[in-house]
């Protein structure tokens, strides 16, 4: 249920009328009307609906854009777990296909949903980012190229699109392409944030400069997992300072044969995940199928780094 006083605070941005509660009553009708113009005059029955203290939209699955993109994602990843990368594809396409533009472009300015704005952006984005990376695990390169090269230019420091088009155009017999598209990476890194880019994308680099075998297209399979290599960590942005001893021993616990999982616990702030992280990319050394990074965009505070 969202409160009268949230929806009046959304309304009027601490300046509300001298009897805000009819006003909005008012408004109410005229959106209900406007949702549901066919419904009875019960309130009670309508999508749009009066609780005390505040209001209901009551929608099906299938009528909200927003939980239509939540419901393919979730289907997409559990299909790529699965090993159906090409029916993981399809659903990761459907979800991101949904966006025509940016989403709720009516509440950009409204100070009070910017969280929930960013929080989709960005699931938006790790949704497009998870698609292209099965996209390549499928060997279809050849037709994602100009999508990422869109796609790096509306977001620049994202080392992993960055590292997806340099893939995508070695495979497409683009290795002059993807060497300049390194450069470019580095210039931007290092001019716009005065760091160099991380070891991902300064690795793949070298691979293309000794045309590294590693980087060869899979072969194209929609109902098996295509077994390669696996690193999809974010960036180091800074050193990890005064952590050594917390790091030894993780990844001692991480190689003990006796031990399955390792879960890092603390209070928010206290670097669990750049903890997590620095032990996951000096693990991945050693893992024949690398690490993975899985972000759980729906639950912030709970992100794993998983080594294979």
């Amino acid at each position: 249920m969202v409160t009268s006083d949230f929806l009046i605070e959304a309304l009027w941005a601490g300046n509300p009328p001298a009897k805000p509660g009819p006003q909005l009553q008012v408004y109410v009708a005229n959106l209900r009307r406007a949702l549901d113009p066919d419904r009875s005059k019960d309130v009670t029955s309508h999508w749009l609906s009066s609780r005390p203290g505040g209001y209901m939209l009551t929608v099906a699955q299938d009528e909200l854009d927003l939980l239509r993109f939540r419901e393919q994602v979730a289907v997409g990843e559990l299909a790529v777990q699965a090993g159906d990368l090409a029916g993981g594809a399809e659903s990761l396409r459907l979800a991101v296909e949904l966006f025509s533009g940016p989403a709720f472009p009516d509440l950009a300015d409204m100070e009070l949903f910017q969280p929930e704005l960013d929080e989709l952006r960005e699931s938006r984005l790790d949704a497009n980012q998870d698609l292209i990376d099965v996209e390549l695990a499928l060997g279809r390169h050849g037709i994602l190229v100009g999508e990422l090269q869109q796609l790096v230019s509306r977001h620049p420091y994202r080392e992993r699109l960055w590292a997806s088009l340099v893939l995508a155009l070695y495979r497409s017999d683009r290795q002059a392409d993807a060497l300049a598209a390194c450069r470019k990476a580095r210039s931007i890194f290092v001019e716009e944030l005065g760091i160099d880019p991380g070891a991902r994308l300064q690795e793949l680099e070298g691979q293309v400069l000794r045309q590294d075998a590693s980087l060869a297209a899979p072969a194209a399979d929609g109902h098996r997992r295509i077994r390669q290599r696996l690193n999809n960590l974010p960036a180091e942005l800074t050193p990890l300072v005064g952590r050594d001893a917390e790091l030894a021993e993780l990844c001692s616990l991480y190689r003990s044969e006796r031990c399955r999982l390792v879960t890092i616990t603390g209070a928010g702030g206290t670097g669990k995940t750049r903890l997590a992280l620095a032990a996951a990319a000096q693990l991945g050394e050693q893992m024949a199928d690398g690490v993975g990074w899985v972000n759980l965009a729906r639950s912030p505070r709970l992100n794993k780094c998983r080594p294979q």
